[in-house]
């Protein structure tokens, strides 16, 4: 009997990795009950690796491979190789968050994946936007003629661990400050807990030396360089609590428990998905210029009064 042709389905992304995490509910959905056709993660390769190792029936793809990135060229690839003119020439699905369909990228698509249905999708939603950003992708799926299967729910992970805390976000105005994130593990410590502080590259490249030596003498914090270390530390906590920032959401999507701390960005849009989810956020539903509303004291009231689940 001849073997069935795989027909693959491909999940195009460049980004930041907090816009990357709050794909992989759609990855999920594309995924489930499906496990002979894989759905391809093509993204810088840390995070499509992340990808297949959270998400069963992902496969991991390099953007940043010479082959993917001539599809860029207007002129279009000379040639793509054997591997990726299959790959491509087999898709039944394409989904790009990294062109708007009227491009050359686009073009270049359509032609070398002439039996795929093409699907154009942002990243964000627009500001006026006020549910989800996994609802905001599906809704765009929606209205190009493609209805998203059920999202498969992560499981919830409950366990003995750390309190891992990290400070760090892309933007500055999202950070709760450095010193209530100190005062925060001091309390937390006094009150019995082990505490793990983890540092990205954004805290090594702005912090002042003075911040780091303290953070680094007085609670021994971890420099992640690397997703899979950021993972591996993630992965033995207890509670996870950050701003609304990539680990923040990758933890969610671990399914640990998770406290995000919100202030400037709307947690109806923005807030982690995950089954153990808890949102810190200013009240009735205002934003704020920065996270300095936010007091030690009702951080420590999240921790003590549980995750919702």
């Amino acid at each position: 009997m001849a073997k069935t042709k795989q027909r693959t389905k491909l999940v195009v992304h460049q980004g930041a990795l907090g816009d990357w995490i709050v794909t992989l509910p759609l990855l999920r959905a594309l995924s489930v009950g499906d496990e002979t056709n894989p759905t391809v993660a093509v993204t810088q390769w840390s995070k499509a690796q992340l990808a297949a190792q959270l998400v069963p029936g992902v496969q991991a793809m390099d953007i940043e491979q010479r082959e993917f990135t001539r599809l860029f060229s207007p002129q279009g690839p000379a040639a793509m190789g054997p591997f990726f003119e299959e790959m491509l020439a087999s898709a039944s699905l394409v989904v790009s968050f990294v062109s708007d369909g009227q491009d050359a990228w686009a073009d270049n698509v359509r032609r070398l994946a002439p039996d795929a249905q093409h699907l154009f999708a942002f990243p964000r939603p627009p500001v006026d936007w006020t549910d989800t950003v996994h609802a905001w992708h599906r809704r765009e799926l929606a209205e190009q003629g493609f209805v998203l299967p059920a999202s498969m729910e992560v499981g919830a992970v409950t366990q003995e661990g750390p309190v891992v805390i990290h400070p760090g976000s892309g933007g500055r105005e999202k950070r709760w400050p450095a010193e209530r994130y100190m005062m925060l593990a001091d309390a937390l410590v006094r009150q019995g807990h082990d505490v793990v502080a983890v540092l990205g590259e954004t805290e090594l490249s702005r912090w002042p030396t003075q911040r780091l030596n303290q953070w680094n003498d007085h609670l021994r914090a971890k420099t992640c360089k690397t997703l899979d270390e950021l993972t591996a530390i993630l992965r033995g906590a207890s509670l996870v609590i950050g701003n609304d920032s990539g680990p923040t959401h990758l933890a969610a999507q671990m399914g640990l428990t998770t406290l995000a701390l919100f202030g400037p960005t709307d947690p109806r849009v923005w807030r982690p998905i995950g089954p153990q989810v808890r949102v810190v956020a200013p009240p009735n539903g205002t934003l704020t210029d920065d996270m300095t509303w936010l007091s030690l004291e009702e951080v420590l009231d999240a921790v003590a009064n549980g995750v919702e689940a």
